[in-house]
């Protein structure tokens, strides 16, 4: 049976053939007219490039024939027009300069008046006689379009590096042309010393006076000490440095702020390392290889490098499986053999990999990359991408000049509302900006040698480096005594910087009593916030950072108190301009307790000691497999999972210069003053003693009573673990809640019910 099958489609084929050729035959005329006609239209619209067109269209047969798997390849296809196009344009330009055609003979096999590309080529170059540049452009235009069409991730990422690159170039240019004019109205000035009069250079009142007596008066005498004409010009040339005050006195002058803001030249420029392209490559293929060996096909996607870690886009590939199918026939039958049993045939399946599977390999991936600090999320990039962050053989270190001159914090900048500070660069290496206004307040954590007190300083000195104090004022609290402590001479502290743990709760007070005092302003002119306030007002009340270094230390010795403080001024302190900034090195949660998280929408995590410490800070793990020395974890308010940010870097050097401008610059005084409470810390450490007799002399007494309030019972102890107080103050209490009817008389070991 299956021989007289092949028997039947041979005869078929046969009487096929010979019907075909006697077609042909019988009409040759028509097809040789036709033909010719068909070969005059293309040399007239292609040219001598229908070779080209016929390769192509031979090309496309072929796969339609033998390699359909190749249309999968879209871009590729598409981007084959251009190339076309490219190639069309390009064969007529070079006929046009350099006469292809009459050099090469082409005449005696085509027709006379044949060209390289055509009428298509001619209308993509147009007239070469006219311009010889717009021709090259165009065709450079065709071979970009191919290009990105095959490549368009990478041809984005280029891009955007070179626009970085030119608005880098652009604003140091600017730069330049600045300094320049600088120099220019300096040299003005100087030239007015060839009078008789002398010469007064008025300085504002942001200046140093001791810099008024050097440079305030400049005459005739002073140029001409040495009347030999040789050392005259000399003498010019010195006085003309003298008097540079732009470069000696580091200053710049401050658009959005009265006064003197410091210039990015006191702050040291660090060379910021990246990782090569060789590298990635190598990496990309480990992590692919270390997944094939156990059978999870990927393919690597997008990449982008950070100054810490590089994350890598996996794509997840296919699990391929062979099915035996049976084979059927036109009516859906099975096919029988001689035998009388199915034929079957294989077919493929496919399924994508479970992203569970990576997942789960991480291990085996941090062994093949010889890292234990690897991390793996998804989506990333905005795209169906699952990013894996391995670290980076050399850190690169964000600097604090780079950040400022950034082209983001100059955005935010010039907005001219907020404070802006500048958080690090992300796995992409772009500028991470924020504005605290925004945020409102910021939570850090991050164990000993993380980076938390480096990352503290750099906010304090973008703020320093943007806001007069005029704008802005500060309260530094440093129970550690060291990290803060060097912006004693800075004017825009409201208090020196507090070491006292005895002293903070009465600060924090304080600072409540101001915050309540601006809401008293506010209301009676009806504004909501500061900014509206200022603006319609016009009177100045600047923005107030509270900054405190080590959150856990004053837990340790006043929680209720602080805690009371710190919620207070987080909930109501936006509206205000008052501002937090809290750290701890501790984030267990005794220290950061329910209520200070929930005040504290913006959280940053530097490395941690254990996932535990992770949650409580971040609400999620990862803190602790970070790297150390600025590596950090950012979530904002609008933030769905934390962002991963190299902070940026400050120097003691860097610190100094900044202080000592703001130490040698004179500030006028704009009337802000912190009206401190009285210090009651001292009767609170007091135990046994006599001194208190009533309610009214014991400040105990008003926080048992707001405890009892809370609760419907109350006892010793619970007041012991409250107040933090010894059993005998905390017994006095409760014989005070008793005698003046708040609490039930004791009822042997329980607690006592609460009355009120």
């Amino acid at each position: 049976m299956k021989h007289k099958s092949k028997i039947f489609i041979s005869t078929v084929c046969t009487l096929l053939f010979v019907i075909l050729f006697s077609l042909i035959i019988y009409y040759q005329d028509a097809l040789y007219n036709t033909l010719s006609s068909w070969q005059k239209f293309l040399t007239e619209y292609f040219g001598i490039g229908v070779s080209i067109v016929i390769l192509w269209f031979s090309f496309f047969i072929g796969v339609i024939v033998s390699k359909r798997t190749w249309f999968r390849k879209t871009s590729y296809w598409i981007a084959s027009f251009p190339f076309l196009f490219f190639l069309l344009a390009s064969s007529t330009y070079l006929d046009d300069v350099f006469h292809l055609i009459e050099k090469l003979k082409l005449y005696d096999y085509f027709v006379a008046d044949i060209s390289m590309g055509g009428i298509v080529g001619r209308q993509l170059v147009g007239n070469t006689n006219n311009s010889t540049i717009f021709p090259i452009i165009r065709i450079i235009g065709l071979g970009l379009c191919m290009v990105v069409i095959i490549f368009p991730r990478d041809s984005v990422r280029l891009v955007t590096k070179g626009t970085r690159v030119l608005m880098y170039l652009l604003l140091a240019f600017i730069k330049f042309v600045r300094d320049r004019k600088q120099i220019k109205s300096t040299d003005n000035m100087i030239s007015g010393t060839e009078n008789s009069k002398p010469v007064r250079i008025k300085l504002s009142q942001q200046e140093n006076i001791n810099q008024l007596d050097d440079f305030a008066e400049i005459n005739e005498g002073i140029i001409s000490k040495n009347t030999s004409s040789s050392t005259e010009p000399n003498n010019l040339k010195q006085t003309k440095l003298d008097i540079n005050l732009n470069k000696d006195l580091n200053l710049k002058k401050d658009n959005l702020y009265s006064g003197e803001i410091p210039s990015t030249d006191i702050l040291e420029t660090i060379v910021e390392k990246g990782i090569s392209e060789k590298e990635i490559e190598e990496t990309s293929k480990k992590i692919k290889t270390t997944l094939a060996d156990f059978g999870i096909d990927i393919e690597i996607g997008e990449v982008q490098s950070g100054p810490t870690v590089t994350m890598y886009g996996i794509i997840p590939g296919w699990i391929i499986r062979q099915k035996k199918v049976p084979s059927l026939d036109s009516n859906g039958k099975p096919i029988l053999d001689d035998n009388g049993k199915k034929v079957f045939h294989m077919i493929e399946e496919k399924t994508r990999v479970k992203v569970d599977n990576i997942i789960s390999r991480e291990k085996d991936l941090a062994l093949a990359l010889k890292t234990p600090n690897i991390r793996l999320e998804t989506p990333v990039m905005g795209k169906s991408l699952l990013g894996l962050e391995v670290p980076n053989s050399t850190s690169s270190i964000v600097s604090m000049k780079s950040m400022i001159e950034c082209f983001a914090f100059q955005k935010v900048y010039n907005q001219q509302l907020g404070l802006p500070i500048v958080l690090g660069k992300n796995n992409s290496g772009e500028a991470e900006v924020m504005d605290l206004t925004k945020m409102p307040h910021l939570l850090i954590a991050g164990s000993t040698g993380s980076g938390k007190s480096v990352f503290i300083n750099a906010v304090i000195c973008c703020l320093l480096m943007s806001m007069s104090p005029e704008k802005l004022k500060l309260i530094l609290i440093d129970p550690k005594r060291v990290e803060l402590t060097p912006y004693s001479g800075v004017p825009h502290l409201v208090v020196p910087p507090v070491v006292e743990t005895e002293k903070v709760v009465t600060v924090l007070k304080s600072v409540i009593n101001e915050m309540l005092d601006r809401y008293r302003r506010m209301q009676e002119v009806q504004t909501k916030n500061i900014e509206a306030y200022n603006k319609k007002t016009g009177e100045n009340m600047p923005y107030l950072v509270v900054a405190v270094d080590e959150l856990a230390d004053l837990m340790m010795t006043a929680s209720f108190d602080v805690e009371q403080s710190i919620c207070r001024l987080a909930q109501l302190g936006r509206a205000t301009g008052i501002h937090l900034i809290v750290a701890t090195q501790r984030p267990s949660v005794d220290v950061v307790t329910g209520l200070i998280k929930a005040n504290f929408p913006t959280r940053a995590s530097f490395g941690v000691t254990s996932h535990i410490d992770s949650r409580t800070i971040l609400d999620t793990t990862g803190a602790e497999k970070l790297l150390g020395k600025g590596d950090m974890l950012y979530l904002g308010v609008d933030d769905s999972r934390p962002t991963r940010i190299q902070a940026v870097y400050v120097s003691d050097d860097e610190i100094n210069e900044i202080v000592k401008f703001w130490e040698n610059t004179q500030i006028s005084e704009d009337g802000f003053s912190l009206q401190l409470l009285p210090d009651d810390s001292n009767s609170t450490e007091i135990e046994g003693s006599n001194l208190i007799d009533g309610m009214s002399e014991d400040s105990l007494i008003e926080k048992a009573i707001i405890i009892s309030r809370t609760d419907k019972r109350i006892s010793t102890s619970l007041l012991q673990r409250k107040l933090r107080i010894g059993y005998p103050r905390a017994a006095r209490l409760m014989d005070q809640l008793e005698e003046k009817g708040i609490i039930g008389p004791s009822d042997g070991v329980k607690s006592r019910e609460v009355l009120l």
